[in-house]
């Protein structure tokens, strides 16, 4: 029996069930879509010219996830701060979305401070926290949920809140495939369940084939924000460094590095899809080839669907998945991040 096939592997090493919230990303979808469907805004809110999401960690990549459609949508900039100051101009043409699962980020309070100071509409999306009283102190809009489980498994939470936003205020052009891609969630959800053998389960076969060596992730266009997500699950959930390229700027410089590969540390996943521009499917193409000539293991998920969000968010689950999967083959606790408390901890004190 395949380890990732025996029970008893999940029960030993995730007693808190990090697992069972992956496996619920569907459902936080259209639960986080329907609430913030309902959720109203002041009518001049409408008016912004600049959508700015400030979070750090899950907040900041469902921004990225939404920011990364434009490449086919064309909408209203959207762009993502993680940072205690916005780099950017602030004024009160700009709409700033100000998200935090705690809501005691202080990279996104000090964030949400500067951009009211000068001007800007503003609103919250929180569990509670610093965040949520902050926002009710000084009259702006404010978006709750409960959510039961860490930061990170709330990603569900955080784009399809965004979006149902989005579309109250009267961007639908991201908006389109909301129901279809909560269904091909769904859909893969299914197909790479814990219960699913390893045999027919893709995600398990790649984090086996994966095992201990560090792991780079390249993607381009919509899938760039995916590429960030697998980075930061396969450190929190897996306990293990991974980086991220993107294409074309990986073949002006980062590709050279694999003329003294490391074959026995390093696997490499290439976020592929249908939807690219033609040239950077090349460009993939090319860079399988590369990395076979040279004997570096590699993979390339292709995502599924014709729907950019669909794809966005399929990939994710895959991810999440893998990253689960890589925890329990190294025996680890997917949930448990002692590093991070620490560093909490010394800047708290």
């Amino acid at each position: 029996m395949h380890p990732l096939d025996d029970p008893s592997v999940y029960s030993q090493h995730d007693p808190s069930r990090m697992g069972r919230l992956i496996e619920q990303m569907p459902n936080h979808c259209a639960e986080a879509y329907t609430t913030s469907q309902a959720f109203t805004l002041p009518r001049e809110y409408r008016k912004a010219e600049r959508l700015l999401v400030v979070g750090m960690g899950g907040s900041a990549i469902a921004g990225d996830v939404i920011s990364g459609l434009q490449s086919f949508d064309h909408g209203t900039p959207l762009n993502v701060v993680r940072d205690y100051t916005p780099d950017l101009e602030i004024d009160h043409r700009t709409l700033v979305i100000a998200s935090s699962f705690s809501g005691n980020t202080e990279e996104t309070l000090s964030a949400l401070d500067y951009a009211m100071i000068r001007g800007a509409r503003c609103m919250a999306i929180t569990t509670g926290g610093e965040l949520g009283e902050m926002a009710k102190s000084r009259g702006l809009p404010l978006l709750t949920f409960s959510f039961d489980g860490p930061p990170r498994s709330s990603i569900g939470w955080g784009v399809f809140a965004l979006l149902g936003i989005l579309r109250n205020l009267g961007y639908d052009a991201p908006i389109r495939d909301v129901t279809r891609a909560i269904e091909d969630l769904s859909a893969l959800a299914d197909a790479i369940h814990p219960d699913v053998l390893e045999s027919h389960n893709p995600a398990k076969q790649l984090a086996a084939n994966i095992g201990d060596r560090v792991v780079l992730i390249v993607a381009s266009q919509h899938l760039r924000p995916v590429a960030r997500r697998w980075k930061t699950q396969l450190a929190e959930n897996s306990k293990s460094w991974a980086f991220f390229e993107e294409l074309p700027e990986f073949h002006h410089n980062t590709i050279e590095g694999i003329s003294h590969p490391q074959p026995d540390s390093t696997f490499v996943v290439l976020l592929r899809s249908s939807l690219y521009h033609e040239r950077i499917s090349k460009r993939f193409g090319l860079t399988a080839e590369l990395l076979e000539r040279k004997g570096v293991p590699f993979e390339q998920p292709e995502a599924r669907s014709d729907s950019a969000l669909s794809q966005s968010m399929t990939s994710i689950l895959l991810g999440d998945y893998v990253s689960y999967y890589l925890a329990l083959l190294r025996g680890v606790d997917p949930m448990a991040i002692p590093n991070l408390e620490w560093i909490k901890a010394q800047l708290s004190s």
